[in-house]
């Protein structure tokens, strides 16, 4: 009788560390499901929770990775969008490096830019200046594009 009621015992510890590891698991997983990407379920075990823990925490290393993409390309998409805007029917350079400059800066929210163009010999002459920039983009091989984010 007491090796019965001693596996019994045992039994139900093991019922309640399953049940709490399930428990946290759904807990991680709605934190997901919510777009909480940086849950991770943390079981160590070698059973078979812990390798669907493991997969769980790999699929949400994908997921952050696929929405990091996305949101990535999406604000590329927009700021080309936003560049084109700037450039559309701009004949003069002054203006169109005025519209392209305060485009950028208020896109990327940066405080200060510079523009650039380019001749020949490839000597940069500078035409527009707002502020000192540390950060330069090349733009079609022709212009320069500088912009300090805070």
């Amino acid at each position: 009788m007491d090796r019965r009621l001693a596996k019994q015992v045992i039994e139900e510890e093991k019922y309640k560390e399953t049940r709490l590891r399930i428990s946290k698991m759904e807990e991680v997983t709605r934190g997901i499901a919510s777009g909480n990407y940086d849950a991770r379920i943390i079981d160590q075990e070698d059973d078979e929770l812990g390798r669907i823990a493991h997969a769980l925490n790999h699929m949400t290393d994908s997921l952050e990775e696929t929405f990091n993409n996305l949101k990535e390309k999406g604000w590329l998409q927009t700021g080309s969008m936003y560049i084109s805007e700037a450039m559309r029917g701009q004949r003069i350079l002054e203006n169109l490096s005025s519209n392209l400059i305060r485009s950028l800066t208020t896109y990327m929210e940066a405080p200060m830019g510079t523009i650039y163009i380019r001749d020949q010999d490839w000597n940069f002459k500078l035409i527009l200046f707002l502020y000192p920039a540390l950060i330069t983009i090349l733009y079609n091989n022709k212009y320069i594009l500088a912009f300090y984010k805070i």
